[in-house]
């Protein structure tokens, strides 16, 4: 998938293998920065309080794409949500 692939899937819900149920909402997606050679952006996501992604690889999967693993960081938390970031770094094609 590219940049304008993962734009149309702002607002989508992902079920996380191994969470019986559980689900993320992909919220965001920063600015891509482009450079000759590479791309730059991330994938922001947001979950429930009521549980917690350690830093690793999940399997995520919508009706609207195949399953895709994206490796998740946790990066910011409130009164409702654990925030998580998926980067990606890309060569490009020349």
């Amino acid at each position: 998938m590219n940049y304008e692939d993962f734009g149309k899937l702002v607002g989508t819900k992902f079920d996380i293998d191994g969470f019986d149920g559980k689900q993320i909402e992909f919220f965001e997606l920063s600015e891509r920065k482009q450079m000759p050679m590479q791309e730059v952006f991330s994938l922001f996501f947001r979950g429930s309080r009521d549980f917690f992604l350690e830093q690793k690889l999940y399997e995520l999967s919508a009706p609207e794409i195949e399953t895709s693993i994206l490796f998740l960081v946790p990066v910011a938390q409130d009164d409702e949500y654990f925030t998580y970031q998926a980067v990606f770094n890309r060569l490009l094609k020349p």
